[in-house]
């Protein structure tokens, strides 16, 4: 992990004061539900009742239930242990819903302006099942040109070649799990892998020129301290990158404002 700059750390420390004195700052909590709290939907009336009222701007969010591992600070719906014919029986099913969905709304009457692939780990699935999904959510409703595609995924997950696939398939936004940059902390989670990796994963992705990359931390783990989470914050915040990103951008391709100006810092509480 690279020295931690005093100067930067007074930086951020200025924009989450501003940020958590202003009315940006979201009056909001939001949760998952537990997992005992899933049921079987045996009557998706009032459901497909709510998609019939619904017009203008509309997002669609895929859950995708599987993950490597189980980290211990998570209570969202997930699966470690799958077989290839529960993932395949899993992706008929999402384009069963999306079916059922479409049949219930006036498609002239909603613009799709954002899909996010959330979980558990979307990527552990096969490039050709994340495509097929979104080639049926394109085929089905209006989505926009413009729209922004979403995927979470872990540093561990997010390879060279995951990468490759999900930048080519069209997912314009790529939503790493960091939780922290302390490796003790990591450790605490169920983490197999060092901070280094999750600094690596998060510059690979600005490199190849991904147009948003959104990093998640966690505040509250155990052994951090105020200094551990400055340091998260601030070493995202302040990510080294090669020079090729930079080379990129000025030889006028399309690429992210990789300087700290344009990468943001916001404040967004989640019960986990």
């Amino acid at each position: 992990m690279a020295a931690e700059d005093p100067q930067s750390v007074s930086i951020l420390r200025a924009e989450l004061a501003a940020i958590a004195g202003s009315a940006k700052t979201p009056t909001y909590i939001y949760t998952y539900p537990p997992r005992v709290a899933y049921r079987e939907l045996t009557d998706s009336t009032v459901a497909l009742a709510g998609w019939q009222r619904l017009s203008g701007q509309a997002g669609i969010y895929i859950h995708v239930p599987f993950c490597e591992w189980r980290c211990r600070f998570c209570n969202l719906f997930s699966a470690t242990a799958y077989s290839s014919d529960l993932v395949e029986a899993y992706v008929r099913t999402v384009a069963g819903e999306l079916d059922i969905v479409a049949s219930a709304v006036d498609a002239n009457q909603i613009r799709v302006s954002s899909v996010y692939f959330g979980g558990g780990t979307p990527t552990v699935l096969a490039p050709s099942h994340l495509d097929a999904i979104l080639q049926l959510i394109g085929n089905r409703f209006a989505l926009q040109s413009i729209a922004e595609i979403s995927i979470e995924t872990t540093p561990n997950a997010l390879t060279d070649a995951v990468l490759s696939d999900i930048l080519g398939i069209g997912f314009n936004r790529i939503s790493i799990g960091v939780q922290s940059l302390n490796d003790r902390e990591l450790a605490e989670m169920g983490r197999p892998y060092e901070a280094a990796l999750a600094e690596s994963a998060v510059g690979r992705a600005l490199w190849r020129g991904a147009a948003n990359v959104n990093v998640d931390l966690i505040y509250g783990l155990p052994y951090q301290t105020e200094a551990s989470w400055m340091e998260s914050l601030t070493m995202t915040r302040y990510t080294p990158l090669p020079l090729g990103s930079v080379h990129r951008r000025q030889q006028g391709e399309p690429s992210a404002d990789l300087s700290p100006r344009g990468r943001s810092v916001g404040l967004y509480p989640v019960l986990v």
